[in-house]
């Protein structure tokens, strides 16, 4: 009798372990679930379109001294013009929106701000807190950080020099989007770069 007891005991036990092995499991796919769920806000690159400006004039031996100051004057007030591989749907839909004309950057219409931390209302009303930080020494790279409430996200972003931002509704449909302004003067070259961020909260 007692072995009897015992060999049927033994499947019982290892109902009950699965049993309470398979509620752990559940309430672990629970937990995960829920911070999954928890993520209310997130940032997302779009694109990036570059110009250029060159006074590469400058170093030529053809040029009278006089030619190359009239020169560089007219340089100074020109627009920068788009390099050939930058994005083109985005070209357009800045030329849409205003800031470019064909190919040049349209630099007296850049309605920016300075401010590296600033806040703005998103299409559903909510509040959006965003950073513009630093992250190496040389300052190229920078953390953008967007919260909303209790929830936060970052990216990563190749930045230059006086990075300027404005909110634009780049992508057509009432949310703005985040657009970063920034240029790299060389000797004879100055680059300016205008990168694309969606930040998106959860209720929306």
């Amino acid at each position: 009798m007692k072995k009897v007891l015992i060999i049927c005991s033994i499947p019982l036990t290892m109902i009950l372990i699965q049993s309470c092995s398979q509620k752990k499991n559940k309430q672990s796919k629970n937990i995960t679930s829920a911070k999954q769920a928890e993520k209310k806000i997130s940032i997302t690159s779009i694109g990036a379109i570059e110009f250029v400006r060159s006074f590469s004039f400058v170093q030529s031996n053809f040029l009278s001294e006089k030619e190359k100051d009239r020169l560089l004057d007219e340089t100074d007030k020109s627009n920068p013009i788009k390099i050939d591989n930058t994005d083109e749907p985005l070209r357009k839909r800045f030329e849409e929106l205003g800031i470019v004309k064909k190919n040049e950057l349209l630099l007296n219409r850049l309605k920016t701000n300075y401010e590296l931390s600033f806040s703005f209302t998103g299409l559903s009303g909510q509040k959006i807190k965003v950073k513009l930080l630093p992250d190496t020494v040389l300052g190229l790279t920078h953390k953008i950080i967007a919260s909303a409430g209790s929830d936060s996200c970052e990216i990563k972003a190749m930045l230059h020099i006086g990075a300027q931002s404005a909110m634009l509704d780049v992508i057509p449909g009432g949310n703005k989007e985040l657009v970063i302004f920034s240029a790299n003067y060389g000797s004879n070259t100055d680059f300016y770069y205008v990168n694309v961020f969606e930040i998106k909260t959860k209720d929306y």
